[in-house]
């Protein structure tokens, strides 16, 4: 039975999304939004019902790419935590009733699940090689945003400067995962790490300049919040979810693994408390500001993404992981009040 429920995190989603985008392509927006209702609940219950099993559940394990290794997901207990939080993260945004802005609904919905099926992925993968696959589709997803919501030029343009920004990013996670595997002769993620342990400082230093960079992307840290500022034209769904709690929690998630060899590079360890403490300082008086609210979230998020690799480079690593639970609440509670009260005003 557990087995089944560690398949649908990753099934119901895709396959979901399979559905609305070649056969409920021109449904109503309601019925739309009743199969996106169903299966993030679906998706979240599952979660749920996993926790028990946390530890010594079932293990997922596949042949991929000859010469890779097998590839294992597995119930560990931050990944299941971080995916269960996403998963009822868009179930609640999507239950949250709001207008509908979109020109074609039933597009963003599909994305939306094919992105929580990348998300759920990354989070339970053991292997590089399968979370890097995980983050690249969660990646073209983000990307994807803008060229189904946004009309004409706008949303091309803002295709290809988010991939390209989050194409950044992942090949700084690229250079890390290669360094990596030739130090330990595994694509595993435990064991991979702990080899970087006993890497020469050269080499820690570019592996750690390599998941900083990859971190600080996707959590979209100033400057690099630029490419979150195109959610703002975005439905709520999509910008509330995809852009402020999926790619944020990737990022957080990743950080949270990696915070002890960030700990082993002093000079790499210094620049991080400096961009995290003087990143969420100059985002939230940019914050301040604002005018537009959703401008506002937008900076409150690169604040958030200071706070939390300022906390990595202080070596708590746990606290790391409670920050992304806490932030994906704060960042799910922001967003729907601030919605609310613009629709009450």
């Amino acid at each position: 039975m557990n087995h089944g429920f560690f398949i649908a995190l990753f099934a119901i989603p895709f396959l979901a999304s399979g559905l609305i985008a070649f056969l409920l392509r021109r449904a109503s927006s309601s019925t739309v939004r009743y199969v996106l209702l169903a299966a993030t609940a679906t998706t979240a219950l599952c979660a749920l019902l996993l926790l028990p099993a946390i530890g010594d559940g079932p293990a997922i394990v596949i042949e991929w790419m000859p010469g890779a290794g097998s590839m294992t997901f597995s119930l560990g207990a931050t990944g299941l935590y971080a995916a269960l939080a996403t998963s009822l993260a868009v179930f609640l945004v999507t239950l949250a009733r709001v207008p509908h802005h979109v020109e074609r609904p039933a597009l963003s919905a599909s994305v939306i699940l094919l992105a929580l099926s990348a998300a759920n992925a990354a989070f339970l993968a053991e292997h590089f090689l399968a979370r890097y696959v995980a983050l690249e589709i969660a990646a073209l997803c983000i990307a994807l945003a803008p060229l189904v919501e946004l009309e004409g030029a706008s949303g091309s343009r803002a295709f290809w400067f988010i991939y390209l920004i989050l194409r950044l990013g992942d090949a700084g996670l690229l250079n890390a995962i290669l360094i990596l595997s030739e130090a330990s002769g595994t694509l595993e993620i435990a064991p991979a790490l702990q080899a970087g342990a006993t890497l020469d400082n050269v080499r820690l230093g570019w592996v750690v300049a390599g998941l900083l960079l990859a971190v600080w992307v996707k959590m979209a840290g100033w400057p690099f919040h630029l490419w979150s500022r195109f959610g703002r034209k975005l439905s709520l769904n999509m910008h509330a979810w995809l852009y402020a709690i999926v790619a944020p929690n990737l990022g957080a998630y990743l950080l949270y693994r990696v915070t002890p060899l960030l700990a082993l590079h002093s000079p790499l360890q210094a620049v991080a408390l400096w961009l995290g403490a003087g990143g969420a300082a100059l985002a939230m008086f940019i914050a301040l500001t604002q005018e537009d609210i959703r401008n506002v979230l937008i900076y409150v998020g690169a604040a958030q993404a200071g706070l939390l690799l300022f906390t990595a480079a202080c070596a708590l690593q746990m606290a790391v992981w409670l920050g992304l639970m806490a932030t994906t609440l704060l960042s799910l509670l922001l967003f729907l009040s601030s919605d609310a009260g613009q629709r009450n005003a």
